[in-house]
């Protein structure tokens, strides 16, 4: 019992140090199932390799791979437009380059050496998956709650999902965080500086950006007491990320000679019916006791996200007057549920998708329920979360 005592004693004071140890520990663990080979992350598909790819140099895997293998091949040169690119024929160009942020970051870190960017891409996600947890402590001290909630990033199995597979929603999570922290400092400029680079490393964060800043504009239009001039450059600074990059995607767009603007439209559906259809399939597809394990895998991650959307609700207040903040955060967080129900099946039919799609949107959660709920957070729900976090590291270890 004093072992214990001592244990938890000494957790209590390092628990940030111990808990980037701990992403650091289980994705080195990864990286020795991949045989050392930092590439393995990128789960390189080889429907998508050319015939001059370097398969010695690449961890190629047989079929159609993940989206990290595009991340990996723009990393390696982001200022190239090109549908094949680096041994790796790129699905959608100018979808992909559109998102260019972390491989953007990827290349500065690698100083420009392709030979380190493999290693380079593993180390920006390491960092922003510690940047977000640092972050989050930052609220919670803040707000003065209980500092064990600062640890409730770890807890998002999207994000560790997303750090095995060379993904970009811990630079989006770390991105919308800072801007959620200078939305709560009042930083106009940094805000939409952080607003920007968190649209460049995944576009559908508008989602949870723009209801903020249209809170921030009307509170500004209304409630401030500033002169006309400073409410006409507010104006400006917060729609000057939407329009830039508005213009990012048709400088793009034109790089690759092609009209099509947006390619993720099939990722969109009527309300709920991709959770259905995505609910049906599965059910359907169990022919064995493995199928079972999946569907049942597949049905936890799901009701997770009910279940934090139920607490949730009780944390919503909107008082554009008097509580700018947690106004702000209710109504990005009602628009990105709103959202959430309009992702097809594309998104829904596999856990591994609608985790990290919706990573940041469970750090809105969990940093909404931190800060304003107003009674102890489920013991049960903290179990149930850490069930399904063991179950993803032991996932994400063993599986490609």
């Amino acid at each position: 019992m004093n072992l214990l005592k001592i244990f938890t004693a000494y957790f209590e004071e390092n628990k940030l140090l111990i808990s980037c140890l701990l992403i650091l520990f289980i994705f080195s663990l990864r990286l020795f199932v991949g045989g050392g080979n930092p590439t393995y992350f990128s789960v390189i598909g080889n429907q998508f390799v050319t015939e001059e790819t370097n398969k010695a140099d690449y961890a190629v895997n047989s079929g159609f791979g993940y989206d990290g293998q595009f991340f990996y091949a723009i990393a390696q040169s982001p200022a190239v437009f090109s549908k094949e690119l680096n041994g790796i024929n790129l699905d959608h160009p100018a979808y992909r380059h559109q998102r260019i942020m972390y491989p953007s970051l990827a290349f500065a870190l690698a100083f420009g050496q392709v030979s380190f960017v493999p290693y380079s891409m593993i180390l920006v996600n390491v960092l922003a998956f510690i940047g977000i947890v640092l972050l989050f402590h930052k609220f919670i001290n803040n707000f003065q709650v209980n500092t064990w909630y600062g640890l409730f990033p770890l807890l998002i199995c999207g994000l560790w999902m997303s750090l095995s597979r060379n993904l970009a929603e811990n630079v989006e999570g770390v991105f919308f965080l800072t801007a959620l922290l200078f939305f709560y400092r009042k930083e106009l400029f940094l805000f939409s500086l952080l607003s920007l680079f968190t649209f460049l490393t995944r576009e559908p964060s508008i989602v949870l950006l723009l209801p903020i800043a249209g809170a921030w504009g009307l509170y500004i239009l209304f409630y401030s007491n500033v002169k006309v001039f400073y409410k006409l450059k507010a104006t400006v600074m917060l729609v000057a990320p939407y329009l830039l990059t508005l213009f990012w995607k048709y400088f793009v767009n034109a790089a690759y000679e092609t009209e099509e603007l947006i390619v993720a439209g099939s990722n969109i559906a009527f309300p709920f019916n991709g959770i259905y259809q995505s609910l049906l399939f599965n059910f359907n597809s169990i022919n064995s006791v493995e199928d079972v394990i999946e569907f049942a895998v597949w049905f936890a991650f799901l009701v997770w996200f009910i279940w934090l959307s139920k607490m949730v609700i009780g944390c919503l207040k909107i008082d554009l007057k008097n509580r700018l903040f947690q106004t702000g955060l209710s109504v990005s967080w009602l628009f990105s549920i709103l959202f959430a129900t309009c992702f097809s099946i594309s998104i829904f039919i596999d856990d591994w998708a609608f985790t990290r799609v919706l990573a940041s949107s469970s750090l809105l959660g969990l940093l909404l329920l931190a800060v304003y709920l107003k009674k102890p957070i489920s013991k049960l729900f903290i179990m149930y979360s850490l069930a399904l976090l063991a179950l993803t590291w032991v996932r994400i270890i063993v599986r490609v």
